[in-house]
This record gives structure tokens, sequence and C-alpha cells, in this order.
């Protein structure tokens, strides 16, 4: 709020003392010399200070993306679209009862955390990564990104199913997202495990899943769907 207050005090001083100095300088109103160079001088500096608040805060040049942020994104994505992964192949009620998740990764504080708290990739390890895994991380997370929306839209149609053979068209729609994203999700373990983490958990059956999923290899019973 204070900001705020501040940001329009000082517009509103910029805009009088540029007003009152370009009426001076085309004679509009009379304002003597002295007092007229300084009006001008002080318009000069409010225009250079806000060039310069300008030029700090506007990303030019674009600022280089956190490599810890960018694996931390394609982690979460991996946990928000795993229940519903594992749903697709298994069935809601198996699913339902595998889901005890003791581990879940994320970032804190610069660093990749594990919890519960079994282990921490530090993110200068991570940042000290070669150039092709980190250029390899960015695709990783922007990918993930577009496969979410996509997993996200397809996904939401299910509830929508009127018939066991329009459940069944989403949920190849649903299979086919996954194989392919079947490289990225790899990509993104093996980076975790060249860190020396242990995956356990749910992250150890993310592999198992998507290679099951991409294969057609199917373990749940068939759906039952309400016709409507």
């Amino acid at each position: 709020m204070r900001l705020n207050v501040i940001f329009y005090t000082f517009l509103i001083i910029f805009i009088a003392t540029a007003t009152i100095s370009l009426l001076g300088v085309t004679r509009v109103v009379s304002i003597d010399k002295e007092n007229l160079r300084w009006m001008l001088s002080a318009t000069i500096i409010e225009l250079a200070v806000a060039m310069i608040a300008l030029f700090k805060s506007a990303p030019f040049f674009g600022e280089k993306p956190n490599v810890v942020s960018l694996m931390e994104n394609s982690i979460r994505i991996i946990d928000e679209v795993f229940p519903d992964m594992e749903e697709l192949l298994v069935g809601k009620a198996q699913a339902e009862k595998n889901r005890q998740y003791g581990i879940v990764m994320r970032k804190e504080r610069g660093d990749l955390v594990a919890y519960q708290r079994l282990q921490i990739i530090h993110g200068s390890d991570i940042e000290k990564l070669p150039e092709e895994d980190k250029e390899a991380i960015e695709r990783n997370k922007k990918a993930m990104y577009r496969f979410k929306d996509r997993w996200d839209e397809t996904h939401s149609k299910l509830s929508e199913a009127n018939t066991e053979s329009e459940r069944e068209e989403i949920e190849k729609k649903l299979a086919f997202l996954v194989t392919g994203m079947k490289k990225e999700f790899h990509s993104i373990l093996d980076l975790l495990l060249r860190q020396g983490v242990v995956l356990q958990d749910h992250y150890q059956n993310v592999r198992n899943i998507v290679d099951d999923i991409a294969s057609g290899d199917k373990k749940r019973p068939p759906a039952v769907v309400s016709v409507q």
C-alpha cells in the first residue's frame, strides 16, 4: 500500500513539474529564468530516475531460468498426474488403496527436498550440472506443462462419458499422451538417480506405470459407467 502511495505521489509531482516547465518554456505561463532552469533540471532528473527504474525492472535480455525451479515444477506435475495415471492403469479402487504416499519432493530455499526429509539435492550441486543437462531440464519443464494442460483437458471429460465406448476412447487419448511423454518422465527420474536420490514410494512406480500404459498393459477391470 505504501509503495502505491509513493508511486502515485512521484507520478503527480513529475506530471506537475513537467507541465509547468512546458508551459514556462512555451511562455504560456510567465516563469523567471532561474526558476524555469531549476524546474527543467528537476524534470530531467525525474525522467532519468524513471528510465533507470524501468530498465532495471524490464527483462530486456531475459532472466536465466532457475534450474532447481524447473526441476521442482516437473516433479510437482508428476505428483499431480500420478494418481490419475495409476487409476487409468489399475482402476480407481486399487489406486485409492495405493495412495498412501510417504515421500513428496518440493523446492525449499533453493534446494529440492524429498519429504519426509529423506534426502536433499542442494541447489548449488544442480547449478553445477553440465549445460546439456540444464537445457534438458528446461525442455522437460516446458514439455511437462504442455502435457499437464492436455492431460487435465482430456481427463476432465471422463466424468462426462455416458457409455463404456466413450470412456475407452478418452482413456486411449490419455494413454497416448502418457506414451508421448515417456521419454520426458524417464529423463527426469534418471537425472534424479544420477544425483544420488533414492526413488521410493510412488516415484519408484512412476517409471513402471508409464511403461505399462505405453505398452498397453492394462491391469484394471472394466469401469462401470452409468448411462444417463
